[in-house]
């Protein structure tokens, strides 16, 4: 199956709403000086009634899942979720500095 016939339920699409009539918003352009973080510049697809256009960060802030190629410049800690999940007493690789609150006793 070519990159032509994967079916639509295969892709995975951010929808950003309008803030100001909730109409879908497109991304113009986006830029990236850092890996964690994009800005993007969308605009409201209602141009005529609405018109909106506005600018919004995109950011990674946790792992969930370790990556099989991992970037040595990339830090992020790991999700608190997940380190509950997994029941770990001690942090994990990179997770040094992270303070998870722990409930008082």
């Amino acid at each position: 199956m070519s990159s032509t016939d994967t079916p639509q339920s295969e892709f995975s699409r951010l929808r950003i709403d309008c803030p100001h009539c909730g109409s879908h918003m497109k991304v113009r352009t986006s830029k990236s000086d850092m890996s964690l973080l994009r800005e993007l510049y969308l605009h409201c697809t209602n141009e005529f009634d609405c018109g909106f256009r506005g600018k919004a960060n995109l950011e990674f802030v946790h792992t969930l899942t370790v990556s099989r190629c991992p970037n040595p410049d990339v830090y992020l800690l790991t999700s608190p979720w997940v380190l509950k999940q997994m029941k770990l007493d001690l942090p994990t690789v990179n997770d040094e500095c992270y303070d998870e609150e722990t409930p008082n006793e």
